[in-house]
Order: C-alpha cells, then structure tokens, then sequence
C-alpha cells in the first residue's frame, strides 16, 4: 500500500470522526451533556490530530489540539457547558472540517487562529497552559511511602462472592475477562481466584476450548444491580453466579488483582516441567532442543503467558481508550456495551464498483425476467421441473436483490447534520437565532438518493432561515422564542421516502408572494389563484421576494433548483404554509432507484407498471358501487369511504372517457399527502419485479410517468407517478362533498 493509499484511508476515517464529532455536539445542545457523549466527541478529535500528526499536517494537529483541550474543560467538568461555549465548538467543527478538506486537497488552509484565541479565551486554556508549564519548570521529586497504603482500609459495605467461567465463544468475540475485573476494581475491593483445575497438561490444551474460571470476593458499596451491570453484555456467553455473603471477604489464598498474575505464575515452581512437556510432540530431537534452547523454567507461567496474548488479541480494538488515561475505563456497562456495537466489522469499498454490483443486478433481473417469459411461452407449466427451477432462480435472485440493495443502503443522518452548518452560517449572515432538530435520521434510503439531496436541502434549509424565520426581536413581539426552530425529519410512507422541513417562522406571505410574480410576469394581473397555486409560485424560474441580492438569497434560482433536483430523482415537493405560524416543506422521493416491484396492467393496449407499494387493494365494481358528482365526477364508495375513480387511459391521453366503470378492474392507489385514488384499468397482468430506467437522463421528464423499464418480452413500459395522478387527476371532486357523502 502506498503512501497516497494510507492518506486516503487517514481522510476516510476524518469523515467518520466528523460524522461522530458533529453528532455528538448535537445530543449535547439538544439534550444536555453526559459523559459517555462527551468522551465521544473527545476521542474523535483526538482521533483527528494523531493521525494528523502522523503525516505531518501541523495546521490540523495546532487547531485540533486547541479543541481538544476545550473538550477536555467540559470532560472534566460537565457543568461547564453554556450556550456561548457551544456556539464555539459548533463553529470549530466547521474550521475543523474546513482545515481537514485543506490537507486533503493540497490547497492552503484557512488561518484558524482567530477562532483558536476564542476557544483558549472561552475554555479559560491561556492560563492553565502557563500553570502547567510553571509547574513543570519548578518540579521537584516527592518521595512517597508506600507503607502508608497498607494502613488504608477498604471501605464497608457489602460482600459479595461472584463465580465467573466463561464460555469459549466469549473469547472469539474478541472480549476480555481481565476487563470485568477492573471495572469491579473501580466500584470496590475484590480478592480473586484462578481455578485451575480443568486446566490440561500443555501436550492436551486446545486453543478453543475455556479452561479458567475465576472465584470473586468483592466489597463495594454498590447493589447487586450494578455488579450484574458489568457482565449483562456477555450474558450467554458466561456461566456466572452472584451471591451476596455478608462481612468482609474471606482470607482465602485469592491475591489482589494486581498480584493475580503474578502469584499463578509462582505456582509453577512446584509443577515438574517434564510432566506438562513432552518435547517429542512437538516434532523436535530431545538432543537438539536441549543443546540449542534452554528447558523451559516454568511452564505454568509460560501458559499464562500465551493465555493472555490469545485473549488480548481478541480483545484488540475493545478495549484501547487512547493515550491520555482519562477515558474512565470503568464508567460503567453503558459505555462499554457502546464500545462491543462499534466493534463490527466494515470494508470500504469504491462507490463504482457498488455501482457496478447494482448495473449488474438489474440486467440479472431483466434476463430472469426475459427467461420467465420464454418458459411460459413453451408450454412448461408451473408445475413442471421447469417450473420450479424457474421459481428458484426468482427466489434466488429476489434475496440476491435485497442483499445488493441493503449495500447501497444508508442512513439520511450524515446529509441532516451537513445542514447543522447551513443554519450556522445563515444565522451568522442574517444575525437571526435558528436551532435544528432532527427525527428520523436513522431511516435508510438509497445513496444515489442520498446524493441528490445534499443541494435541494441545503437550499431549502437556507430559505427557511433566511425567508421563514423571523429575527429575535420580532419573535419576542410576537409572543415566540427569540430562537427559531427547524425541523428536519424522516421516515417511510408506502414504499417511498418522505423528507419535511418544518419551520415556525413567519410562513409564506401570499399576497407578497402574488404581488411579486405579477411584477415580474410569472402570472397574468387578473389570474385567480388558489392558495396552494401562489404557495407554489416560489418554485417557479427567477422568483424571489428578496428586496437585495445578498450571499443567502436573492437570484432566484433556489427553489426552482429543488424542484428540478427532486423531480430529477422520481420525487415531488409539497409545501403547506400556515401563516404567522410557519411552514412545512415535504420531499416524497423513492426509496430506490434501482429496483421495485411492479404490478402490471393493460390500459387501452398499453403496458403500464404501478409500484406495488403504493396499491392497496384491486377490486372490480358494480353498477351500484359508482356515484357521479356534479356532471363527470365519478367516485366509488369503498367501506363508507369515497374514493375518485381516475380513468388512466383518459388522464394518460391514451383513450377518450369510459361510458361503463363496470367493465376493468381498479386499483386503490396511495397518493401520499394528495390521499387516495381508485385506478381504473382494463386488467391485471401480474406481478414481477422491474428495472427503473430514468427518464430524465434518457428522454426528458414526462407528467405522470415517473420513469420506464423494460419487461421480459423486452417492450419498453411506463413506471406510473402514482402521486402526480392522484394530486392532478381531471374533475377532482370537492373534499365537502365526499365527506358529506362519505357520511
């Protein structure tokens, strides 16, 4: 591996430390500090600057050291966060990013050391930098007693005996029995006991079997709950008995933990080597090992030895907790179980090949939906050996697909916490007060999805600040908090992805809104426009209501880069604006861009697929089960529910208007917000899974068609925009009068 290898895995790994740093500073502003969040946050700087260090980047070590120390004010202290001082550590990750994508790029980075003299001036490290290094120039050896220990006594409480053999499979989880012991250690006075007696002679040990367990007396002033707290994240993996006793622990032959060790390997002077160790096992002349290596003195302590390499090689990667010793090994099973999930395994793999892998397993799809067809075109019934291979093989692939599609799976939360930055820099530009809340972050969506939304977010979040939220003193006039809110959350709607931006600003004033498209010929002086139509002007080329242009806003060009950028992507935007109340953007995207599963249908001679996900249920209606509203409005009532019947072929141009409902079927399709609509179609074909084809990329976009694909006879068709269809369809009945014929 080259040098240029190693730094690209350094930047990786940054990404990952930021991505921790950010998240963690936002638990502390959001729900207050703790330690284990706080010691995050520390370690991932810290994290930063050694490997920064290590390649020689002295801009990055200077600035993360500054904020290292900033960070270790508050571990040490927890009462020392304030608002202003998380203002800081807020702006210093963003410098902190900025000086890392410097170092990556080559490129010279920005002068932090204003930023650093604020932090050394907040965090009061001026001062005790000078104390320590005074300390250190005046520093005089202290001579120490150690007599004087003896004389402390352990504190009282209660005595417990713990009985502790664990299984194998605890240590090829990589985890330590040392380690429950120190943590004992830091909530009490232990005395522990080897067992020894399973142990087999060295010729018959086998390296996966358990052959130690350990005898426990324990003092502390702490209940059983918290004793049986240390071992809860091995339970099973253990046979483990506590049992309280009483008194003070017992003068058994059990040494104190740190002379544990060292006893067992005393224990050996009395073993005879030659009945442990048969040199003839090992493959060697008797003669020629004793002439050219010494016997072995003590066996036993060689055994432990080795013991103790296996088990801290399993236990690499858990237990590390940097250089500084101030991490609190012992701050309890909370954190440790933390550390046990972070120990999964991860491979880093080029986005292209994932890509690839994904390429693939469409065709894969396609071919097993082409071979479909031709075996049913032969006459093999599904019956047949034929047949089920057939099955097998879409079976097969289907897992296949999932496995492929979980790959390129990923959480919205790194794209949420980019835009934390966003409202950062907008307040400091505006000198408006916003925080970001955060739900549903951890709801997974394709990344090619997640790529895509890094610029409509960002332009939206901008908007929301900039245009939405109002300053502190008009807050305060209006009986708000003089600091806004921005709510951006997620989460999973019939098989789609929905994203919301909701703000509690001032929400959109209409009447500017119309005022200024008419200024600028957007919409004729004498159109009437719903509510929702003039909400929906700010999405059209070249609109603002921005009276100057500014670094924020004013162009023109942000929202119609939304829309364009979701529509691009198979998505849609909705706003809902409540004014003086604020205002709720919604982005509906796919969950994939890859694969769905489709239910074809026909419709005047043509092949159409509905995403599985959006249909809830298909039926075939009677004459009785349709009613006409005012002249062409057709709706069917379905459990005391009116649902508008939308004729595809018609709404589609495909045919003219039907004259009989009662002949086709009808699927109930969910249209996300817009509700739900009734399908009308000649038949079902079946169902299968497809390739989405974007049309964006290859054509142009076409309403109501969100993208194509190609069918196992190899015709190319359409993918529906079930949303689009229902929020559009023609003669849409009023909502008063379905919920007065609904009741």
């Amino acid at each position: 591996m080259s040098l240029d290898d190693i730094k690209e895995t350094f930047f990786a790994e940054c990404a990952d430390q930021m991505s921790e740093l950010e998240t963690g500073l936002h638990e502390i502003q959001s729900d207050g500090p703790d330690m284990d969040t706080v010691n995050a946050v520390f370690r991932a700087v810290h994290s930063i600057k050694g490997g920064a260090g290590a390649f020689g980047y002295n801009a990055l070590v200077s600035f993360a050291h500054v904020f290292e120390n900033a960070l270790d004010v508050i571990r040490n202290d927890l009462s020392q966060v304030n608002e202003a001082r998380m203002d800081l550590l807020l702006r210093s990750v963003d410098v902190l990013s900025d000086v890392i994508e410097a170092e990556r790029t080559g490129s010279e980075p920005e002068d932090s050391s204003g930023l650093a003299g604020e932090l050394e001036t907040a965090f009061g490290l001026g001062g005790a930098h000078e104390e320590e290094d005074e300390e250190e120039i005046n520093f005089a050896p202290v001579m120490i007693d150690l007599e004087a220990f003896d004389a402390v006594e352990a504190p009282s409480g209660r005595t417990f005996r713990i009985s502790f053999a664990p299984h194998a499979s605890l240590y090829l989880k990589g985890h330590d029995p040392l380690r429950f012991f120190r943590e004992l250690g830091d909530m009490g006075t232990l005395s522990v006991t080897c067992d020894l007696e399973a142990l087999p002679k060295l010729n018959d040990l086998t390296p996966d079997e358990s052959y130690l367990k350990w005898q426990i007396d324990f003092e502390t002033e702490r209940d059983r709950d918290d004793i049986e707290a240390v071992f809860d994240w091995v339970d099973g993996e253990c046979v483990l008995s506590i049992e309280e006793i009483g008194g003070s622990p017992p003068d058994g032959d059990g040494e104190n933990l740190d002379a544990f060790l060292q006893a067992l390997e005393e224990s050996g002077d009395d073993a005879a080597p030659a009945d442990l160790v048969d040199i003839d096992d090992f493959g060697q002349d008797p003669e020629t090992a004793s002439a050219d290596a010494p016997a072995p003195a003590n066996p036993v302590a060689e055994l432990v030895d080795t013991i103790e390499t296996a088990v801290g090689a399993n236990a690499s990667g858990n237990g590390d907790q940097g250089d500084d010793g101030n991490d609190n090994a012992g701050a309890g099973s909370k954190a440790e179980k933390k550390e046990v999930k972070k120990a999964s395994q991860t491979i880093r793999v080029e986005s292209e090949k994932v890509d690839r892998l994904i390429n693939l397993m469409g065709e894969l799809v396609i071919n097993q939906a082409m071979l479909a067809e031709r075996i049913g075109q032969a006459g093999f019934g599904s019956a047949s050996p034929t047949g089920l291979a057939l099955v097998e093989l879409q079976n097969l692939t289907r897992e296949i697909q999932s496995g492929v599609m979980a790959i390129r799976a990923q959480p919205v939360k790194p794209v949420f916490m980019r835009m934390s930055r966003v409202i950062r820099e907008v307040c400091s530009a505006t000198g408006k007060r916003a925080l970001l809340e955060l739900e549903g972050e951890h709801t997974e969506v394709d990344t090619t999805v997640i790529e895509g939304l890094i610029d409509p977010l960002t332009h939206m979040i901008r908007n929301a600040v900039d245009h939405g939220i109002e300053d502190p003193e008009t807050r305060q006039a209006r009986g708000k908090p003089a600091q806004g809110t921005v709510k951006l959350s997620a989460y999973h709607s019939s098989g789609r992805i929905v994203i919301e931006i909701n703000d509690d600003g001032a929400g959109i004033n209409r009447e500017r809104v119309l005022s200024k498209a008419i200024e600028k010929g957007i919409v004729a002086r004498d159109a009437k426009l719903s509510d929702d139509d003039i909400d929906n002007l700010i999405f059209a080329p070249g609109f603002s209501t921005a009276e100057t242009i500014t670094d924020v806003s004013g162009r023109g060009v942000g929202m119609d880069v939304v829309r364009q950028s979701i529509q691009a992507l198979g998505g849609r935007v909705h706003i809902a604006s409540r004014p003086g109340e604020g205002s709720l953007f919604s982005m509906t995207l796919p969950l994939t861009l890859a694969v769905l599963d489709g239910m074809i249908v026909k419709e005047a001679g043509q092949t159409l697929v509905l995403p599985v996900s959006a249909v809830l249920e298909t039926a075939t209606l009677k004459p009785g089960d349709v009613y006409t509203i005012g002249k062409n409005n057709r709706v069917v009532k379905m459990r005391n529910s009116l649902i508008p019947i939308i004729d595809v072929g018609r709404q589609l141009g495909f045919s003219e208007r039907r004259d009989d409902y009662t002949r086709g079927t009808i699927l109930v399709v969910e249209g996300g917000k817009n509700g739900l609509g009734a399908f009308l179609v000649d038949s079902i074909e079946g169902q299968q899974q497809v390739v989405i084809k974007s049309l964006e990329s290859n054509y142009q976009r076409v309403p109501s068609i969100a993208a194509a694909t190609i069918l196992g006879n190899g015709q190319i068709a359409l993918i529906l925009d079930c949303d689009h269809i229902v929020s559009h369809q023609s003669g849409e009945p009023g909502p008063e009068i379905i919920q007065s014929m609904a009741g």
